[in-house]
């Protein structure tokens, strides 16, 4: 399936190559024409050219202006928990702690043999809120 495949092309004969062979006719005529007059008149050439430069420049600061509010764009795409500020910092890590505790509070009632019923009051209630802390984040 992956064997290389070999063919008995001469490698000068491309397809570019014979294209150029074949269209040389109506390219050359066309070719010499356009040089003769870019010789004969490279100053309209010149000037056309940084007309067209300018023109180009003042469409793109006026007509194809494209006013990006990236102040939006970012806030939109920037997560709940990403905010600036050393406040944010400290709310994340007490909410770390939090889920830390709950967390450890419901292994301990789970490697309780035989559970009373305020311990699974307790379990309950804990799996309750880690269930909330972790569809807020």
């Amino acid at each position: 399936m992956w064997k290389k495949i070999r063919s008995n092309r001469d490698p000068k004969y491309t397809l570019l190559s014979e294209l150029a062979k074949e269209l040389k006719p109506w390219i050359d005529p066309v070719k010499k024409w356009l040089v003769k007059k870019i010789h004969n008149h490279p100053k309209p050439l010149f000037f056309a050219m940084a007309i067209s430069l300018g023109l180009s420049l003042l469409l793109s600061f006026t007509v194809f202006r494209q006013i990006n509010n990236e102040a939006s764009l970012t806030r939109q795409n920037e997560p709940r928990y990403v905010k600036p500020g050393l406040d944010s910092v400290v709310t994340i890590a007490e909410q770390l702690q939090q889920v830390l505790a709950l967390r450890e509070m419901v292994e301990r009632l789970i490697a309780k043999k035989k559970l009373s019923s305020k311990d699974s009051l307790q379990l309950d209630s804990a799996l309750n809120r880690l269930q909330d802390s972790h569809s807020t984040q």
